[in-house]
This record gives structure tokens, sequence and C-alpha cells, in this order.
């Protein structure tokens, strides 16, 4: 009776074929799992930004979504975290008297949150019971440590509608406004350049 069984050659060739596989599916395996991560932070911001529409017609008044780092007061960096109250005062500042209806801190370990509104720049952003009254336009956008180009926005409409926008075919994510600037994730720059195209 003949035995098969594999020499040390062909267990080596096999490990070596099996780690050259492995080098190459792991890169693939850790964009996919950081993409998730991206469009499940994506998700969420669009759920608080409907979360706040809805309350501001259900409610009719005014309610505003801030950044907060410590879950109480509007402060800190988008990145730190978010509250949704009603903003009495219609100033974006919560006060004693605001109600806070959603205190939230989005998992943004490996990024940072920008938000830009127009017309005029807004640390905030505000939802009036009424759509079309009061309420601005603008932009939130997600972008990865050391990236210079966004991962995604989300554009919110002056009647409180939000899409989802990807980048372009140049990389580029132009902002809401329609100057067709291209939104940036520079901290200490200007939040918009010039566009190259769409």
């Amino acid at each position: 009776m003949k035995q098969s069984a594999f020499t040390l050659l062909e267990m080596l060739l096999a490990l070596a074929v099996a780690a050259i596989l492995m080098l190459l599916v792991i890169p693939g395996i850790k964009g996919m799992a950081q993409q998730n991560k991206q469009d499940a932070l994506c998700k969420e911001m669009l759920s608080l930004i409907y979360f706040a529409k809805n309350q501001a017609e259900t409610r009719r008044q005014v309610v505003t979504i801030c950044k907060s780092d410590d879950q109480k007061t509007c402060s800190g960096d988008w990145s730190d975290g978010q509250l949704v109250f009603v903003d009495v005062e219609n100033n974006g500042t919560i006060r004693d008297s605001e109600q806070v209806l959603l205190a939230k801190q989005l998992n943004t370990k490996q990024g940072d949150l920008y938000v830009q509104f127009y017309p005029s720049y807004r640390d905030s952003i505000k939802f009036s019971p009424i759509s079309l009254d009061g309420s601005d336009n603008g932009t939130v956008w997600y972008c990865r440590k050391d990236a210079t180009m966004p991962s995604w926005a989300i554009r919110i409409s002056k009647v409180g509608d939000a899409s989802v926008v990807y980048p372009n075919k140049h990389g580029q994510i132009n902002d809401s406004h329609g100057h067709g600037n291209s939104l940036t994730c520079w901290k200490s720059l200007p939040a918009t350049l010039p566009a190259t195209g769409s």
C-alpha cells in the first residue's frame, strides 16, 4: 500500500502561496471595513438631520443641531458630539429654558466633521417649523484623518431635504451653495476651493 504525504518543500510552497494571498486580500478587507464605517457615520448624521427636521415640524418650533463637546452646551468641534434642541430664542445657542431633545456622539475617531451654511456662516443647523421660513441651505461633510478631500457630504436644502453626495471623478464634492467651490478637509484654510470640474 502506497502512502501519500506532503514533502517539506510542498508544505513550504503552500505556506508561501497562502502568505502572498493574505498580503493581497488584507488591504482590501481593511478598505472595505473603513468604507463601511464611513457609510455608517453618514447614515447616522443623516438620521440626526431628519430627526431635527421632523421635530421642528411636529413641535412647530425651531429645532437646532449644534456641536457639543460636553453633551450639554453648544461648544467644541463637530467631531466631539452633537445636540438637538428646541431653539426657543432662535439663536443657535442652548439656554436653560430650551429643551434638549437628543445628545449624540457620532463615531468620528478616524476623521472630522465639517459644517457650512448659507446665506451667512452659521455654526449650527437650524430647522424651522415651516420649511421655507428661516432655514438655510448648507453642507455637512466628513474627512478621514490626513485627507485633503471629503469622503462624503450631506447637502441640506432650504426646505430641509437632505441628500448624500460622493466625490466626483476628480475626487471633489462641490458646496451646496452653487458657487461650484470644492469642499476641503483643511481646518486652517477656507472650507471651499475653486472647483476643477464636475
